[in-house]
């Protein structure tokens, strides 16, 4: 099966004029189209770092990533964040205050005419079951359908990779409960190739179909499992 995401032997640090710190060191996974992926570590680990790199907003030192067979980030190439075509959720949702769902949805579609746009953002609000939402505000809205927002305003562009930080940190555990199972089944419908990651191991299996430990900055452990969302029911306890 070809791998959809490649990180070959990725380095990622900070360089300034005395010294380079570095974050993680020659780091490799792959990802098949349509995986659901999960990198598991705790909090300060270099996890949010690398789903910035592969998105395009934090410098590599060494290695490549590939995404869909081509390169999008090396020692002597880069593309940038908005050639990529990779959704971003981030972990505190980042949902435009002043906008409704269904604005905030469509944010990102200004390169389709008006009708597709339309289109495509009732589609994406029927798919997270918000249609009844559209108009309301983000403080108009509990946690868990904030996060079906953001979801929804990641997919609605048809990224190649959806990145997902910490997504279900900032919400109560019954809400988590509740919401992974139905997320994992939006982004299986939606066929779209995902990467999390998440401090949480109950989450983490939940969710993937692949999952890898990241420690020291380095990746281990990364194999298929067979995702169980009632693993999370455990977490929530």
């Amino acid at each position: 099966m070809k791998d959809y995401l490649k990180l070959d032997r990725v380095t990622i640090g900070y360089r300034n004029r005395a010294h380079t710190s570095l974050v993680l060191t020659d780091l490799s996974l792959n990802l098949h189209q349509g995986e659901i992926a999960a990198l598991l570590g705790q909090s300060g680990c270099g996890k949010s770092t690398l789903l910035r790199t592969i998105a395009g907003f934090e410098p590599l030192i060494a290695g490549t990533i590939y995404l869909n067979g081509r390169i999008i980030c090396s020692s002597t190439k880069y593309e940038p964040p908005e050639k990529r075509n990779i959704g971003y959720m981030f972990q505190d949702f980042a949902l435009f205050p002043h906008l409704s769902a269904e604005k905030n949805i469509a944010f990102g579609l200004n390169r389709l005419s008006r009708t597709k746009r339309q289109q495509q953002t009732h589609h994406m609000l029927e798919l997270v079951g918000l249609t009844a939402f559209a108009d309301c505000l983000p403080n108009e809205l509990s946690g868990g359908q904030q996060q079906r927002v953001a979801l929804a305003r990641a997919l609605a562009p048809q990224p190649d990779l959806l990145l997902l930080d910490e997504p279900f940190s900032s919400l109560d555990s019954e809400t988590t409960e509740r919401l992974i199972p139905e997320i994992r089944k939006i982004l299986l419908e939606n066929g779209c190739t995902t990467f999390m990651v998440t401090h949480s191991k109950k989450e983490a299996h939940a969710m993937s179909d692949r999952m890898g430990l990241l420690e020291d900055g380095k990746i281990t452990q990364w194999s298929q499992q067979t995702a169980d969302p009632s693993r999370v029911l455990a977490a929530c306890a």
